[in-house]
């Protein structure tokens, strides 16, 4: 017979929403486990940018909209985990790569804009430029300060992580109730799942609840409609790039151009890491021709910084947000469907919003802590945390 293990609460998907509702659903007494069919952080997590900003990034605006007030309230939060002044969630060993970040207005345009951002906005719902505008003051980033420098530059409220260290610092004191899968989780007809690993018996998972967390994989499920597309992302490094760069950059009409974070590799090289709409549209494009395309916007925006000995690659990206009405939602999505709990965060920013939400639905649903041994799983393999996409192997350079 196979062996079983039951269980309070089975967390399907090992990214930061993961990670975080296993060590909440840990501290407060659950039986708790999460298993992951790859390596931690290895979807959408690891292959972010790291912006925690109090306002959406896409999407229409309302200065109406509740839910704007609790994404006001994302960076503070965020804050306080990273200080480890709160209890159930510690991020005091994750990195904080800047503690400010800008929107940067382009003294250019291009015709009609461009990016996934159009898709989502309403005709009437235009982005201004919001934050405090900046002077020549300390607070315009050093690589900013040149006489070539063009177009507004506001201080929004934000800061930016380091997206792999998030997930490693998560994963370290729950590293016990994290199981490697082989494969994709596949829920039975009768409920449960099997777990399996290369040589190893399967064991079979009985949980009284289930949460899917693993971002894209949730579409399958049908619980929270998703829009889906494909981004490519570019890689810059160099040894003499800066590394204080972190911008969310849109043209005179507020139409989004592209958003830049800086890096560090593993051998100390700056990495600039390029997304926004530059990726979007570059879904439709060859490594070479995206990296021609990222090179002139740059060179267009900063002419002052030599890139001529720099290298770029390029990294494809499956994104979601989940549907609403009006566009996309800027807080997190969670449905119930029976014994499954699908959760869709939103933004990295929102995630802790999202365990509130989960944490509540499983007390409201009379699903409360009851003791319980993973005696069974004492030995099973666990998944290693993902490298950031410049230090992973076999990546081309150009």
């Amino acid at each position: 017979m196979t062996p079983t293990l039951n269980v309070d609460l089975l967390i399907i998907g090992g990214g930061v929403s993961g990670l975080w509702l296993l060590n909440r659903a840990r501290r407060e007494g659950y039986n708790a486990i999460l298993i992951e069919g790859s390596q931690l952080g290895s979807g959408q997590t690891v292959h972010g940018q790291g912006f925690i900003l109090g306002q959406p990034v896409i999407g229409p605006i309302s200065p109406n909209d509740p839910g704007l007030k609790l994404l006001a309230q994302m960076p503070e939060r965020w804050r306080r985990h990273l200080a480890g002044a709160v209890d159930d969630v510690d991020l005091s060993q994750a990195a904080t790569l800047a503690e400010r970040t800008y929107s940067w207005t382009l003294d250019s345009k291009k015709p009609g804009g461009f990016g996934i951002g159009k898709l989502f906005r309403r005709k009437s719902s235009v982005r201004e430029a919001t934050g405090t505008p900046v002077g020549e003051t300390t607070e315009l980033p050093a690589s900013l300060r040149h006489e070539g420098f063009r177009g507004e530059l506001r201080l929004i409220e934000g800061l930016v992580v380091d997206n792999r260290s998030v997930v490693a610092a998560l994963a370290a004191p729950v590293m016990p109730y994290v199981f490697q899968n082989r494969g994709p989780a596949v829920k039975a007809r009768d409920g449960a799942f099997n777990l399996r690993a290369d040589g190893r018996e399967p064991v079979v998972i009985k949980a009284r609840k289930i949460v899917f967390t693993a971002g894209i994989g949730v579409t399958v499920l049908g619980c929270v409609p998703l829009h889906v597309w494909r981004q490519h992302m570019v890689m810059v490094r160099g040894a003499h790039l800066p590394d204080d760069l972190y911008v969310n950059a849109i043209d005179r009409d507020g139409q989004r151009r592209f958003n830049l974070t800086s890096h560090r590799d593993n051998e100390g090289r700056a990495v600039w890491y390029v997304g926004g709409a530059l990726a979007d549209v570059g879904s439709q494009f060859e490594p070479a021709q995206q990296i021609a395309a990222c090179r002139k916007e740059l060179a267009e925006q900063l002419p002052w910084v030599d890139l001529r000995e720099a290298q770029f690659s390029t990294v494809r990206v499956d994104r979601a947000a989940a549907r609403q009405r009006a566009g996309v939602a800027v807080l997190p999505v969670v449905r119930e469907m029976g014994d499954a709990i699908t959760a869709w965060p939103a933004s990295l920013s929102t995630i802790p919003l999202l365990v509130d939400q989960v944490m509540d639905m499983l007390g409201s649903g009379g699903v409360r802590p009851e003791p319980g041994s993973l005696e069974l799983l004492d030995d099973w393999p666990r998944p290693d945390v993902a490298d950031d996409p410049w230090d992973q192997d076999g990546r081309e350079w150009l």
